[in-house]
């Protein structure tokens, strides 16, 4: 059990609501491992949020709508998380 609570610990589950003009800010002083936006936000700058998350070191999560199935975006918040945490412990491995 204690190994659980580690592990919760360490991924730090947050959300966080930003608008455009702060989620740059809000993504280097949290480092989220995921970043979810909608798809008509994202059809604003893909490229802009492409780099927001990379710089972020997080899985990019483009939503259609808000309305999308919860067990959808369990499956792609979960996904993002493992992916986000796998390239993070790359990252960290000596070369």
């Amino acid at each position: 059990m204690h190994r659980c609570e580690q592990a919760a610990l360490a991924v730090h589950p947050l959300v966080k609501e930003a608008g455009v003009r702060s989620a740059a800010r809000l993504a280097e002083q949290f480092r989220p491992l995921v970043i979810v936006t909608l798809e008509p936000v994202f059809a604003f700058d893909p490229g802009g949020f492409r780099a927001l998350a990379r710089s972020a070191g997080a899985f990019l999560v483009v939503v259609p709508t808000e309305e999308v199935p919860s067990v959808e975006l369990d499956v792609r918040l979960f996904s993002g998380i493992l992916e986000a945490s796998r390239r993070r412990q790359r990252d960290l491995e000596p070369v």
